[in-house]
């Protein structure tokens, strides 16, 4: 931790943002676990102005602190391929939040915050693209594929905004700050 202390201290004096990428998190979890949400602290003390945890395979929730840092416990995996036996099932693991911060140069702060929701498709030649979900819902013919990507849909959006809701498809949500 000291030596995290002093990279972040000398990131400070040589920048005017600095944000933390932390590999952080239990694999899978559906929410962050005491020793991740006590990381997180650790690193708002640091005064840093974003932290962007990722190692859950999930996305997880994303929320602005009382020091204006933007914390997302995890985005996710932007291309994942799940094979039966390597993740939970039903964890959202195919899916990634792309986070896009706006920063003022001026203010030094995030100023906006805004996000799309991806997922992984593995394709009938066995490689894996990343699709915008929205394009996906949009272009789906089928009825229960339909459905099931927007209930997957409100249900990653939901668990990023910290909230419960119904959610209708778009290609970039707010965040509020």
């Amino acid at each position: 931790m000291e030596r995290a202390k002093e990279k972040i201290r000398r990131a400070k004096n040589s920048a005017d943002f600095v944000i933390l990428l932390p590999h952080l998190g239990g694999q899978y979890n559906p929410s962050p676990g005491e020793y991740h949400k006590w990381t997180m602290q650790w690193m708002l003390q640091a005064e840093v102005d974003a932290i962007i945890a990722n190692h859950a395979h999930t996305p997880l929730r994303c929320e602005r602190f009382r020091n204006g840092c933007i914390g997302a416990y995890a985005l996710g995996n932007f291309c994942f391929t799940p094979h039966i036996g390597w993740f939970i099932p039903n964890s959202l693991a195919e899916y990634g939040v792309v986070l896009d911060l706006y920063i003022s140069t001026r203010e030094k702060k995030t100023t906006r915050a805004t996000f799309n929701i991806v997922k992984t498709i593995v394709e009938p030649d066995g490689f894996a693209s990343v699709h915008l979900v929205s394009e996906l819902i949009a272009n789906e013919k089928d009825a229960v594929a339909r459905e099931r990507l927007l209930i997957e849909n409100e249900a990653v959006v939901n668990r990023f905004r910290g909230m419960t809701g119904s959610v209708s498809p778009q290609v970039n949500y707010t965040f509020s700050l």
